[in-house]
């Protein structure tokens, strides 16, 4: 679905969206800036941690911290917080945004510009998603205007992008997970836990659709004592207190609503305590849990949508039909952008009685799966972070593409900005 403003886009200047600099890897005080917000317990203050952890023994790097100072040292390893704790000033040949660009309401003018944060240097790139059919109005002129290149985690998101009239380069490069202390588990057994549990853990939002999800358990199995369902969020919540009051409605017994910040560890333990792991999300940019799950071996049912796909197209998991189209309400924002996609609760419950009836058969799955997930370790993808900020060569080419020995764009602007911090004897083809 392309964005309303697509048309004025066009007319936009390619070059307005790089910025002046001649400044060479000689005078940078920094390889790498990154920019965001930190906490291990939430998925964007993670993936700041985790670039940082992940590139701290290449390269010179600094950290931004775009949320007013305020952060979550817990479970973070003491090297990468001295990192994180000692934010200089100055110049960094790239900086990468692992904050959203905006946050908030612009018609109340609530809204928090992070990507005006971010400090000088010769590259600048957005880390970025979105859950729906598009993404917010404002977002393709902040990153065609103030960026070089947009790094989404999902091949799903560049058509996304692109038909919202994003013109900058974009490029593929999956998000990198801790789930080490996952693999680290012995398999799922053969048998399940009585009584059997399935579970999810995720915020408390409309997108991750938990009444369907508690309506859809209801309807399979009503209040049977030897069959549990564990609903986990990490903060209070609207919505977490309609889910309670629905449970205290219907007298169910068998359901429970977690509300709590768990540790690292307390977090690990829950998700080895479950048989099954179901997200019915109406949307998702990446989605972490599903794979932490498959690296413990536990099967998932997923609501086959978006990033979602990904994870489905592998025959992993079972796959929920979403043929519900509707607009994608975001709360925090006050509007609908887009569209997200809804699955049936007799479809969900479907599936919930499947796994339970047949779970050897998905187990096997799941074991599989415990292979196919270890491409997301960061240490596997390390080689393409490092072509992404230190590229051993960049290439002029068709496609905007990053292997792990060189990086590929059709932008000559960006092509020849790696040029200034990467001595031609370095490789530039």
């Amino acid at each position: 679905m392309k964005n309303k403003t697509n048309s004025f886009l066009c007319l936009i200047a390619v070059s307005t969206s790089f910025f002046n600099c001649t400044r060479s890897e000689t005078t940078a005080d920094f390889d790498l800036t990154v920019a965001g917000l930190i906490c291990f317990a939430d998925g964007i203050g993670r993936q700041t941690i985790g670039i940082i952890d992940c590139l701290k023994n290449d390269l010179k790097i600094n950290f931004l911290n775009t949320r007013n100072n305020q952060m979550n040292l817990q479970d973070i390893a003491e090297d990468t917080q001295k990192i994180i704790t000692n934010q200089q000033h100055g110049y960094s040949n790239v900086v990468i945004l692992e904050d959203v660009l905006t946050n908030g309401n612009p018609i109340e003018e609530l809204r928090e510009n992070y990507y005006t944060l971010l400090p000088e240097s010769t590259i600048k790139f957005a880390y970025t998603m979105f859950e729906a059919t598009t993404i917010p109005d404002s977002w393709p002129i902040i990153l065609n205007n103030h960026f070089d290149a947009a790094i989404v985690p999902d091949e799903n998101l560049v058509d996304v992008y692109k038909n919202a009239g994003v013109i900058i380069p974009i490029f593929v490069l999956p998000l990198g997970i801790y789930i080490e202390d996952f693999l680290a588990k012995p398999q799922k057994k053969s048998l399940p836990n009585n009584p059997f549990v399935f579970g999810f853990s995720g915020s408390f939002a409309e997108r991750k659709n938990q009444m369907v999800l508690l309506e859809s358990f209801i309807y399979a199995f009503g209040n049977r004592a030897d069959i549990q369902l564990k609903i986990h969020g990490r903060s209070g919540s609207e919505i977490a207190q309609q889910l309670k009051y629905r449970v205290q409605q219907l007298a169910i017994t068998n359901v429970e609503i977690i509300e709590e910040c768990f540790s690292w560890k307390k977090y690990v333990a829950f998700m080895e305590s479950i048989d099954c792991y179901v997200s019915l999300s109406k949307g998702e940019g990446f989605s972490i849990t599903p794979r932490e799950a498959l690296a413990l071996g536990i099967p998932c049912i997923l609501s086959n949508n978006t990033a979602h796909k990904t994870i489905c197209n592998t025959d992993l998991v079972y796959a929920v039909d979403c043929p519900i189209v509707q607009p994608a309400f975001y709360s925090h924002l006050n509007q609908s952008i887009g569209f997200d996609f809804n699955c049936t609760i007799n479809d969900a419950a479907q599936a919930f009685i499947d796994v339970y009836e047949n779970y050897k058969i998905y187990l096997e799955k799941a074991a599989r799966g415990k292979k196919w997930v270890k491409r997301y370790l960061y240490n596997k993808l390390r080689p393409y972070y490092l072509s992404l900020i230190k590229p051993k060569k960049v290439i002029f080419g068709t496609e905007n593409y990053i292997t792990k020995d060189c990086l590929i764009t059709s932008c000559r602007e960006l092509y020849q900005k790696y040029k200034r911090f990467l001595p031609l004897k370095k490789g530039i083809a």
